[in-house]
């Protein structure tokens, strides 16, 4: 809609916003231009029924020398994980445990609980790892149970370092 190109600043009032474009104001909305802190709970179900938790304390900063982003990654809970760390910087991420003084290398692709991966916790510029492309315009329920009109966007990676080869992105 014009509204989304001029908000974004994408675009021209005589054509939409590309896919590229539309991937490119996903990330300014996820990724503001300052440092930022979050906590992220991941469950996971089996089932229908709840197997697993974990909670995690998410620090990032831009790295303007590359476009993409340094992450602090710190275990909350459960209590067995707690104070563990992994740091991501560019492409490589680090797992440091503090009990055992070990630090390895980690892929973003390992799987951390359930169908979340490494890469699925850090910030990530999206735009930077994939190419976008229009998939369909469809309508989905939204967090509450609101139908909403969605434009899926198809992500092919465009970087062998990506966390996936393609990703579904409404």
């Amino acid at each position: 809609s014009l509204l989304l190109m001029l908000a974004a600043g994408l675009g021209t009032a005589f054509g939409a916003p590309s896919a590229q474009d539309i991937l490119t104001a996903s990330d300014a909305v996820r990724n503001p231009d300052f440092s930022f802190g979050l906590t992220n709970t991941l469950i996971e179900y089996r089932n229908g029924q709840q197997t697993d938790t974990s909670t995690l304390a998410i620090y990032s900063k831009a790295d303007t020398s590359n476009g993409q982003y340094r992450n602090l990654v710190r275990f909350v809970a459960p209590a067995r994980d707690a104070n563990k760390l992994m740091l991501y910087s560019g492409k490589d991420l680090w797992f440091f445990d503090p009990g055992s003084k070990a630090s390895i290398r980690l892929s973003p692709q390992q799987r951390l609980l359930g169908q979340a991966s490494n890469g699925d916790v850090v910030t990530a510029n999206l735009a930077k790892d994939y190419q976008a492309k229009v998939g369909a315009e469809e309508e989905i329920a939204d967090g509450n149970r609101q139908k909403r009109r969605t434009t899926r966007l198809d992500l092919s990676a465009s970087s062998p370092d990506a966390s996936y080869n393609r990703i579904e992105l409404w």
